[in-house]
């Protein structure tokens, strides 16, 4: 039939050039002075101090005395310059005083025995994809794309070919491969976005699939859920209609409030505040998608399953340490998910009333459980709300050894891949003032496409509304990156060779970016030529069918960094440079992160004012909200590290300039020993894993 048309954005570029100046490859920092010109920038911004420690507060500690003295240099180095090196040195006399040296001169730029710290200077190099877009219908060929023999990049519209009655020579534009291909004038790729139908649907389609989902709830009912919040106000709470009277056994009738207790007060327990969001929710299920089926999990000492059917199944004991039969709870415990919200609603609302809190947290166990369900049907979801620490079962983390650590961590990763592979999202919700340890938990949120945040009981129904509101639209998503032979890829874990990288997604929802930093390689580039650049998407829609998008643009190079920042994208830059953050940052390499997100913030700056435009100005200013957020909370765990005298951002520790190759043994270790303990530090304390894991999804941000 006729292609639709629709105008998409696939794939999108930091700037309309790529940059190709390969002199210009290095900018230098050094890690202190990051805190001076946060400090600068706030007081202009008319910024509050954070209530948790003010830098007043820290100018006693050894950092603070440093940061102290490079105040004038910093000034002055920074001022009109692009480069720039501050090199020092710090002593600890026997009597406790500090002893240091500061200096700074453009002659330090190539001196590499020097201090100071080495990042890529930052330029437009820079590609983000939507993956909201394969919601979209675009051009439809059936069939596999025709490929490279050499390079594996994919026929396009801005390929150039040779021949005619069906026999043509195809250069290929990426790696000037020749290909001889027989292709008739239908095949021929006219529009730069082309969908490819590998597989049509294998079920007959029984209305929006979306709409025929699974929603599974995980409620903690640990006894832990029943402390309480005070609401001001007198408030009926629904309870459990089996429950019953007690007022009978109040003497006289008499109140309950202790002396000096507020008479305008109502206590409302965590659980109560998680099954009035959850009621909320059914609610809208209820009126917007009435087909969806919705099946409660809760878990304490024992996980309980409550289908859609009324039924209740406990699994107890030993079975919560067994992976296998609990992924398989769904088979072996005939679970009925045939009834959907119109039908049962008001059955779900009991059984939800009905719960109470007791015993442990049988976390991992319940969340295994809840998959075995949400995987019958792909665009599926979990939600899972708790207030502590898993201490049962199989993912337990309460108490544990480095070794144990070690196996809860691989046993989360494996409920990731197997909830990526069955196109499921899960949700993970923890209760302000508790410890739940995010850092492992907020990792199978990221790795399917779920949330994760820390929220005040009293807020939840907000919070469950913003994660519903973004399901799944796309399952078993690959995405394979092509670039022209003249770049390579920089910070990228997943690469076939220097211009292809492959990531497994898993699931796409209608916010899901990821973004791609690239750079000059080792092939000279003139200015003022179209280079392409190509990505493959192979995807399943929730009907069943599977495609691969081929999305193919061209930008022009330049050696001028005036002329690709002219007209900068504030949205992809920032979008990726808060992202290459959060994933340097998980990493333990807090210096470098801080370091790339300052040297990109620079580069935007210098944009903006050039281009004075409103728009720009707008998104930079509520990029650089977020950008100093996300330094902030990093820096603060710096400075938390120099207070228990551990010095991990030394130069001979950080090794921050990602281009060396000859990493030694001694390093590496360091390295690893500097991962392994801020990992442990963020395991304690929510607070910096939160923020870390919510910089990734770009659901969080203000300004995309």
């Amino acid at each position: 039939g006729k292609p639709i048309k629709t105008r998409l954005r696939t794939m999108n570029f930091a700037s309309d050039y790529v940059f190709v100046n390969r002199e210009e490859e290095k900018e230098y920092f050094q890690a202190n002075n990051l805190e001076k010109l946060r400090v600068n920038k706030n007081k202009k911004k008319g910024k509050k101090p954070r209530a948790r420690a003010t830098r007043n507060e820290r100018s006693t500690g050894l950092l603070g005395r440093i940061s102290s003295a490079l105040s004038n240099a910093v000034d002055s180095a920074f001022e009109g310059n692009d480069e720039v090196v501050i090199s020092y040195s710090c002593s600890i006399s026997s009597s406790g005083s500090d002893e240091y040296s500061l200096s700074s001169s453009e002659e330090d730029i190539v001196d590499s025995n020097s201090n100071a710290r080495h990042v890529r200077k930052a330029d437009t190099n820079i590609i983000s994809l939507n993956l909201g877009v394969l919601a979209e219908d675009v051009c439809v060929f059936t069939g596999d794309p025709t490929f490279c023999e050499n390079c594996q990049s994919a026929l396009s519209v801005v390929s150039n070919l040779d021949g005619e009655d069906e026999e043509f020579v195809w250069n290929c534009e990426f790696c000037d491969q020749i290909n001889e291909i027989f292709l008739d004038e239908a095949e021929m790729p006219k529009d730069e976005t082309i969908d490819y139908l590998l597989q049509p649907s294998l079920t007959q389609a029984t209305g929006n699939a979306e709409d025929n989902a699974i929603l599974v709830f995980c409620i903690d009912t640990s006894g832990s859920m029943c402390c309480t919040s005070e609401v001001s106000g007198d408030f009926k709470i629904k309870s459990d209609p089996n429950l019953g009277d007690f007022s009978q056994f109040i003497e006289n009738n008499a109140d309950q409030f202790l002396p000096g207790q507020a008479r305008d007060m109502t206590y409302v327990s965590r659980l109560q505040c998680v099954q009035a969001a959850i009621d909320t929710q059914i609610e809208e299920i209820y009126m917007n998608y009435p087909n969806r089926r919705v099946v409660i999990v809760d878990f304490n000492t024992t996980v309980t399953i409550h289908d859609t059917n009324g039924s209740k199944i406990s699994i107890a004991g030993d079975r919560l340490n067994d992976q296998e039969a609990l992924l398989a709870s769904f088979e072996n415990h005939d679970v009925d998910i045939s009834h959907s919200v119109k039908e049962n609603k008001d059955k779900i609302i009991s059984t939800l009333w009905g719960l109470n809190e007791s015993g442990q947290t049988a976390l991992g166990p319940a969340l295994l459980i809840s998959l075995s369900i949400a995987r019958q049907a792909p665009g599926s979801s979990i939600l899972l709300c708790t207030d502590g620490l898993s201490n049962v079962g199989l993912g337990a983390l309460e108490g544990n050894s480095a070794e144990e650590n070690d196996e809860a961590e691989k046993f989360y990763q494996s409920v990731t891949n197997e909830a990526k592979k069955d196109g499921v999202s899960v949700s993970i919700i923890s209760i302000e003032g508790t410890n739940v340890n995010l850092e492992y938990l907020a990792a199978v949120a990221a790795g399917t496409q779920g949330r994760n945040d820390i929220v005040n009981p009293l807020e939840l129904t907000k919070n469950f509304n913003s994660i519903l509101e973004d399901p799944v639209i796309a399952t078993d998503v690959e995405v394979k990156m092509k670039l022209h032979k003249g770049f390579k890829w920089v910070h990228e874990d997943d690469t076939i060779d220097s211009t292809t990288c492959v990531r497994v997604v898993g699931n796409a929802s209608k916010e899901s970016v990821i973004t791609f930093e690239f750079a000059p390689g080792d092939i000279e580039i003139e200015d003022d030529i179209d280079l392409p650049f190509q990505v493959q998407i192979n995807y399943s829609r929730l009907d069943g069918s599977k495609y691969v998008r081929v999305t193919t643009k061209c930008r022009a190079a330049t050696k001028s960094r005036e002329l690709a920042e002219e007209n900068i994208d504030v949205t992809v830059v920032g979008l990726h440079s808060v992202q290459d953050t959060s994933k340097l940052a998980r990493e333990g390499n807090y210096t470098k992160a801080r370091m790339k997100m300052k040297s990109r913030q620079r580069m935007v700056r210098r944009a903006v004012r050039n281009q004075k435009t409103n728009d720009n100005t707008r998104k930079y200013n509520q990029w650089m909200e977020q950008a100093d957020d996300l330094d902030e909370v990093i820096e603060e765990a710096q400075m938390e590290e120099v207070n228990e005298g551990k010095f991990y951002d030394s130069a001979s520790d950080d090794s921050s300039y990602e281009e060396e190759d000859d990493i030694n043994v001694e390093k590496y270790a360091k390295k690893s020993n500097r991962l392994m303990s801020r990992k442990k530090k963020r395991a304690n304390t929510d607070f910096l894993s939160n923020k870390l894991y919510q910089a990734s999804n770009p659901m969080y941000s203000k300004f995309s």
